[in-house]
């Protein structure tokens, strides 16, 4: 993995540029004093002993007594349990206190872009609580694996049109073919989510809990089943 991708992890977890390279420069070179993370980083004298001040206060290393001090890295084992235990208590308390609708206030709303698509179907299947059916090309279903498996756990119907096998047990399966980068995802016949995506591109999809419209996709996707061979359900 490239350093690139390690720093930008950090920062998106709250760490600044520099705390995120002096952090990287630690764990690789062990315990070192300002100057020697400077030079080691390419970081000014400056920048560095602010950095490595800042990084102590966040958790990610400790000073070492001695003249000069040292600063040593926590260990990366550690430094991640920090990291989850901050966040984990962040996100309780968003989910406790947050506000929330019961339904949209529309019935029909467009999601546009991978991500926020691939975090709608996410949370559609972890509110799952019934059936699944769901459509869609072997390489993108492999996204949602843990989610289908976790609703087949569950005691769920999943039900799934793949051009390949599935990697769920306990999930029907049916070959579709020319599946291309096409999503319909019914879930509860209450919600469902259909239109292009397209795994780190844009995409856009209608999400909607129009009962109407809901019960039509259903009854095409169930006609779509009829059409197609089963491809098994796999063993538990």
């Amino acid at each position: 993995m490239s350093d690139d991708t390690l720093l930008c992890t950090l920062r998106q977890v709250g760490f600044t540029g520099q705390e995120a390279s002096l952090y990287l420069t630690l764990c690789r070179h062990g315990a070192l004093t300002g100057y020697e993370a400077a030079k080691l980083s390419g970081i000014s004298r400056s920048n560095a002993y602010a950095g490595l001040g800042s990084l102590v206060e966040k958790g990610g290393a400790v000073v070492a007594a001695g003249k000069p001090p040292k600063y040593v890295p926590v260990s990366s084992e550690a430094f991640v349990r920090r990291l989850e235990y901050k966040y984990k208590a962040l996100f309780t308390f968003l989910r406790e206190n947050l506000p929330d609708r019961l339904t949209p206030e529309e019935p029909y709303l467009t999601v546009s872009g991978a991500a926020n698509i691939e975090a709608k179907v996410r949370d559609m299947l972890c509110k799952a609580r019934l059936r699944v059916y769901l459509s869609l090309s072997s390489q993108l279903l492999a996204l949602f694996a843990e989610e289908l498996a976790l609703c087949v756990e569950r005691g769920l119907r999943v039900v799934l049109l793949s051009d390949a096998p599935p990697a769920v047990k306990g999930a029907e399966w049916y070959i579709g073919e020319r599946m291309h980068e096409q999503i319909k995802l019914i879930v509860d016949t209450r919600e469902l989510i259909f239109g292009a995506f397209v795994h780190e591109g844009q995409g856009s999809c209608l999400y909607s809990v129009n009962e109407q419209l809901v019960q039509l996709v259903r009854e095409a996707l169930i006609n779509e089943i009829k059409l197609m061979r089963p491809g098994g359900s796999e063993e538990q």
